[in-house]
């Protein structure tokens, strides 16, 4: 009871200071998380419009639509591979910051388990819908994306529980940095 009243009292003075400035002065701090998440959004997008002008004149019709048919096969698994836990551990470390640690050691546990589990039906699926060879290879190892993607985002949802946004969108930023030359390396 104890605990739970005082929670209660941190949740309201986070409210109280959002609302109306306070220490730390919390409508500065959303501004500037809110400034860095969509400013993370905007640069991956446009990064992300950008390789797929480059990978289209590169590729030609054909290939083109095959990458295409890999990335929406994969998008459609890699749903399963998260299931919503990234959002449950933001929740879970922004109202307990001090178990932090174990919430995180509790989420990636669950989705080692989860993406590995989307990679074997990804896998599965992939061998029963029979695509030409390298459409096959091309769709596992974007599987295996996936799965360091699903686990590299438990550590995105930490970094947004803690209110560190400029890490977040640096790394997002990253992903598609890096996505960009694995899909030109390709």
């Amino acid at each position: 009871p104890a605990e739970a009243h005082d929670h209660q009292l941190q949740v309201k003075t986070a409210t109280q200071q959002l609302t109306t400035g306070g220490p730390g002065d919390g409508r500065r701090r959303l501004a500037r998380n809110l400034a860095f998440m969509m400013s993370g959004e905007v640069v991956g997008s446009l990064l992300n419009m950008a390789v797929l002008v480059v990978i289209a004149r590169h590729l030609g019709v054909e290939r083109f639509g095959q990458y295409a048919y890999v990335y929406a096969f994969v998008g459609v698994f890699q749903v399963f591979a998260n299931a919503g836990l990234h959002r449950i551990l933001v929740r879970e470390i922004a109202t307990n910051l001090e178990h932090a640690a174990l919430k995180l050691a509790q989420a990636k546990t669950l989705t080692w388990g989860l993406s590995s589990l989307t990679l074997g039906l990804m896998a599965l699926s992939a061998e029963l819908t029979r695509p030409l060879w390298e459409v096959r290879i091309a769709t596992y190892l974007a599987g295996l994306a996936v799965v360091a993607t699903m686990n590299a985002a438990c550590y995105g949802a930490v970094f947004r529980a803690f209110e560190e946004m400029e890490v977040n969108a640096v790394g997002f930023v990253s992903h598609k940095h890096g996505e960009i030359r694995w899909d030109l390396a390709g």
